[in-house]
């Protein structure tokens, strides 16, 4: 009997797992915010989802300027966002946009859009940082109104700095089974793609690799799942 009991709770544990649809697999996708992977993965939003969204741009390249790309926030006051704490992204009903940084939400929160569905789903955004930058003697003395004090010792002089936005283009795909995201590069494509022997050989005479990463990606996923099913 015990045997029994034991084979039938191991039954139920095997079906409940096996019937968690993964997210890329259904044809709809709830609405809703995702408080964590595992609730984006199996397409189980915890929270209702009744908000609208502001889609701003973020430029990088030559000036900051050159190219753009999207980004979206969750209009939100702050108090509620506080309320809900840490997210990994949410739904509107039509497309799904992530955070893998688990930020708490706020109004500022940035989440970025997922342009594939597959076993790697890509996504792009900008990424902004603060460094510091060295400021030359002929810089100083030039702009005064910087507020930058102008000293006689030549070693400070030298030193002397300030802060400045730095900007970069970043492509990431992420991994549908273990949440482990990776940033889409040469190599890692190169590496993703080693298996394709066709594709990898077209890639590598490719001129302009690193434009053309998405695009091959989508091509490498396309062709692995023509063979799967």
């Amino acid at each position: 009997m015990k045997k029994y009991h034991l084979f039938s709770i191991l039954l139920f544990v095997q079906f409940t797992v096996n019937s968690q649809h993964l997210i890329i697999n259904d044809t709809i996708y709830k609405e809703g915010i995702y408080k964590n992977f595992e609730e984006f993965k199996y397409n189980k939003p915890s929270i209702k989802f009744n908000y609208n969204v502001l889609k701003e741009n973020s430029g990088y390249g030559i000036s900051n300027n050159e190219n753009q790309v999207s980004f979206y926030k969750i209009l939100i006051n702050k108090k509620e966002g506080k309320s809900i704490g840490a997210v990994f992204g949410f739904c509107d009903g039509k497309n799904v946009y992530i955070n893998e940084g688990l930020p708490k939400l706020s109004p500022e929160t940035e989440f970025y859009k997922i342009e594939y569905f597959g076993k790697f789903s890509f996504y792009q955004y900008v990424k902004k940082q603060k460094t510091k930058k060295l400021i030359s003697r002929a810089e100083r003395n030039i702009d005064n109104t910087r507020n930058i004090r102008i000293s006689n010792n030549v070693r400070r002089m030298l030193e002397a700095s300030t802060t400045v936005d730095e900007v970069s283009f970043v492509e990431k795909i992420i991994n549908i089974h273990t949440g482990k995201t990776i940033i889409l590069n040469t190599k890692t494509l190169q590496k993703l793609i080693s298996d394709n022997k066709k594709l990898l050989d077209e890639f590598n005479k490719e001129p302009q690799q690193n434009k053309k990463l998405k695009q091959f990606l989508i091509k490498y996923l396309e062709d692995t799942e023509q063979i799967t099913n």
